[in-house]
């Protein structure tokens, strides 16, 4: 009888010390588990590396000064040439005051030409205005040196023109007289359409020829 409460109560120690053992060992589990920070998984430590490798892939920040925009390069205008249209405006400038002026057509050679190359061609000429549709002309004339004239026709009268080829000019028109051309003789008129030299001198002499 006494064996049997012995047995008894030594397997009765056992159980308690088990269960005693087994109540630390869960306790102290608890404890490590609260002081170590837990492992991530498979799984968070892949989407951890993912989110890291998208922030560095992405766009950094630049530094650099923003691209300039290019100045507008200035477009020039088109060169002026001279064309069949063109006005060419003579200009004479006596030494008196007097400015005499004449327009005509450009002749074959002066066409196609710009500033430059009219300059060229006419250097005895200044060239005040130059553009497609009109070009002005200046020479400066001594209104004391002795003129030349042309006696021709104008609006059916006899004119006088002065006559500037020396000057590399066209005749401008000095005066239109009061004297009839068809009142004078076939062979006068065709002599007028043709033009008669004058002079200072000679120039009255011609007038009052053809008006007696």
């Amino acid at each position: 009888m006494n064996w049997k409460f012995l047995l008894i109560t030594t397997a009765s120690c056992v159980v308690v010390s088990c269960v005693a053992v087994f109540a630390a060992y869960h306790v102290f589990n608890q404890q490590d588990s609260a002081d170590t920070p837990a492992v991530p998984d498979g799984a968070a430590v892949a989407y951890v590396a993912q989110a890291a490798q998208q922030t560095s892939q992405a766009s950094p920040v630049s530094t650099a000064s923003p691209p300039t925009t290019p100045a507008p390069v200035p477009t020039l205008p088109p060169r002026a040439l001279i064309s069949a249209d063109t006005d060419l405006v003579y200009e004479y400038h006596y030494s008196d005051g007097t400015i005499q002026s004449s327009t005509e057509k450009p002749p074959y050679f002066l066409l196609g030409l710009d500033l430059s190359g009219l300059a060229e061609k006419l250097s005895g000429w200044k060239i005040t205005s130059f553009t497609a549709e009109k070009i002005v002309l200046e020479k400066d004339v001594d209104a004391d040196a002795p003129h030349s004239y042309i006696v021709g026709v104008q609006d059916g009268c006899v004119a006088v023109f002065y006559d500037n080829s020396a000057q590399g000019g066209s005749p401008t028109l000095k005066e239109i007289t009061s004297i009839s051309v068809n009142s004078l003789p076939a062979e006068d008129q065709a002599r007028l359409q043709a033009g008669i030299a004058a002079d200072d001198s000679s120039l009255p002499k011609i007038l009052e020829a053809y008006g007696s």
